[in-house]
């Protein structure tokens, strides 16, 4: 999969697209297909450095897409989350 991602501090220039493994989720975890991803204040300190990250650093931590695989019995708001499911998340909720 494709990922925005920081090897080095600085301006827009550092930014790239790598290819990235896919993630492997955990037992409580889904993996979603982005549709779209912003960009956030955060995500600007981090590439200027201005927030303590380990690098490289992948950017674009709110989200929505779709849930492409469940795991386990994966349940949010007391239902189970399934398959095609559309969502809207950010990573540190």
């Amino acid at each position: 999969m494709k990922a925005i991602r920081i090897h080095a501090f600085g301006g827009p220039e550092v930014l790239s697209i790598d290819q990235v493994p896919s993630p492997q989720p955990l037992d409580d975890e889904v993996v979603l297909r982005v549709r779209a991803a912003s960009v956030n204040p955060i995500d600007y300190k981090t590439r200027e450095g201005s927030v303590s990250e380990t690098l490289p650093v992948t950017l674009g931590r709110d989200v929505s897409g779709d849930v492409s695989g469940t795991v386990g019995n994966m349940r949010y708001a007391g239902a189970y989350v399934e398959e095609g499911r559309s969502v809207v998340c950010d990573a540190w909720s």
